[in-house]
């Protein structure tokens, strides 16, 4: 009797062998898992990589657009055509853009002459974008041009001396070399509109079973989406496999329990060990895998705030170098004509903006470290003047909408030089995009003082902030912009300014009439 029990056994483990190996088939889960894993690191690469590419090129419009070569070409009234293409022609070469043009008010002829897309959505984004830079903004759009290139485009408007724009710098972005960076991918890339059209993809066709990755862009206010192809999916047949098996093994462990059950119950718990043993592997291995994506998205977010502060850095340094550049070309122009009387007061204006430069550099290495910096007593006045103009010079139209309200023209303080002005300038710089476009807009800017603080307070008459917003507007990339020039680390940033010169930056009130900020300082005596 105990031979035939055991001869059941070995027919039953048989054919649960069998059937195992015919019909289960092994759980992908995992392997479903990790591909996610991969598709969203390929995804954040290409993102990122983009994003720092057309920050740059978006930084790089503004720049070119106040530069003296198309200001010359702007006020250039006498036709000379060719010499204005040579001009456009050298920026182009020094900046890397695919093409620049720039059209005067009220002219329908560029130099030189550009075309408009001729789609119909194309022609309309087109002259959208025109009259948005023709109002003092950023314009931009996105089309495929007669030889299916994808064709980036930027109108940013010129300044003038009367605070109006009177001519914008139109500026195409080749973005075909990105695409065909994306032909060596084994997965579907494309970029979509924020209307969901698509504007073009690397030629992969979309797979049926897709596991789809999106990143929004909002420098270009579009979407990237990388699809790769889902694993089959086995459960099914696991399914199917495992009744069938529990069935069996059912049978064969209640004849096998007849004579074996002591021997069935050790053989358990040697599984049940085993399993034990494997399941802590797996958890090792999971907390392993999660460590490693932990350190990619680290260096993830590093490269991201490389290409911002890069970005701020090449902002902050050029206005000075384009002063230095202007009065390096002034004094050569005195010194051929022997006017040496006006020499050393430019020479001195050259010496304060490098200056200047240099205390910008030891700011950005303050603050890169973590050190406070060097607090100096300074006259508070001329320090807001100083803010004030380099407010107009960069957005002109706000010119006769800001009143500076100092109670004293002797008040001094303990603060950093340029780190005030930074924050003073980031104020200033939102309260406008506030409230532009108010009826009329305005800002001011006051100033109130005991013995021993310092309060600089800046009030605009825009729409207000929300009050569930409020108590976030210092966190780090938080921002409740609608367009795409917000960060999300200019607050930030500016209350670390303040804080390390011993004070505090604050919202003192915010409402739909308007929002004001506070400064807190140190007084120091003169």
């Amino acid at each position: 009797m105990r031979t035939s029990i055991l001869k059941l056994l070995a027919v039953i483990i048989t054919i649960l062998t069998f059937v195992w190996l015919l019909i289960g088939k092994p759980d992908r889960s995992a392997e479903q898992l990790t591909l996610k894993q991969e598709v969203a690191a390929e995804a954040d690469l290409r993102s990122q990589a983009l994003t720092f590419a057309m920050d740059k090129y978006r930084q790089a419009t503004v720049l070119l657009a106040r530069t003296d070569i198309v200001a010359s070409i702007v006020e250039n009234n006498s036709g000379e055509y060719k010499g204005n293409l040579d001009r456009l022609f050298y920026l182009q070469a020094l900046s890397g853009v695919s093409s620049m043009h720039v059209l005067k008010k009220d002219s329908a002829i560029s130099i030189p002459e550009v075309t408009i897309p001729a789609n119909v959505s194309g022609s309309e984004s087109w002259r959208s974008g025109i009259d948005r830079a023709f109002r003092g903004s950023l314009g931009r759009t996105f089309y495929n041009n007669a030889n299916a290139r994808p064709i980036y485009v930027f109108f940013a408007p010129v300044p003038s001396q009367n605070n109006q724009v009177n001519a914008i710098l139109i500026v195409k972005i080749d973005l075909g070399l990105v695409r065909d960076s994306w032909q060596v991918s084994p997965n579907h890339i494309s970029i979509h509109g924020d209307n969901g059209d698509l504007w073009f993809d690397n030629g992969l066709p979309i797979p049926t079973r897709a596991i789809s990755i999106d990143r929004t862009h909002a420098p270009m206010t579009a979407t990237l989406t990388l699809s790769t192809q889902q694993p089959p999916w086995h459960g099914r047949w696991m399914l199917r496999s495992l009744i069938l098996s529990l069935l069996l093994l059912l049978g064969g462990v209640m004849a096998f329990s007849l004579v074996e059950r002591r021997r069935f119950l050790s053989e358990l718990a040697q599984q049940r060990a085993g399993e034990a043993q494997r399941l802590e592997h797996e958890v090792q291995q999971r907390t392993t895998e999660l460590k490693k994506v932990q350190k990619q998205l680290i260096l993830s977010e590093k490269l991201a705030l490389l290409g911002q502060m890069s970005a701020s850095i090449s902002h902050e340094i050029n206005q000075p170098l384009a002063a230095i550049k202007n009065y390096a070309t002034s004094a050569r122009r005195l010194a051929e004509r022997q006017e040496t009387a006006r020499l050393p007061a430019t020479l001195k204006n050259i010496e304060q903006l490098c200056d200047r430069v240099s205390r910008i550099v030891v700011n950005l290495r303050s603050f890169a470290s973590n050190e406070p910096g060097t607090l100096q007593s300074i006259p508070l006045t001329p320090l807001l003047q100083e803010a004030l103009n380099e407010f107009y010079d960069r957005y002109p139209t706000s010119t006769g909408h800001c009143t500076l309200e100092a109670s004293t023209s002797n008040l001094k303080i303990s603060a950093g030089h340029v780190r005030l002005l930074q924050v003073l300038g980031n104020l200033l710089t939102n309260a406008w995009l506030a409230c532009r476009d108010q009826n009329p807009p305005s800002i001011r800017v006051a100033v109130t003082h005991n013995d021993n603080n310092v309060e600089i307070r800046v009030k605009d008459n825009g729409p207000g902030i929300d009050s569930n917003l409020s108590p976030h507007v210092f966190d780090a990339f938080f921002t409740h912009r609608n367009d795409d020039t917000g960060l999300g680390l200019g607050l930030t940033i500016s209350r670390t300014f303040i804080q390390s010169m011993g004070g505090d930056l604050k919202i003192e009130n915010s409402s739909p009439s308007g929002t004001t900020f506070v400064i807190s300082l140190n007084q120091k005596p003169a």
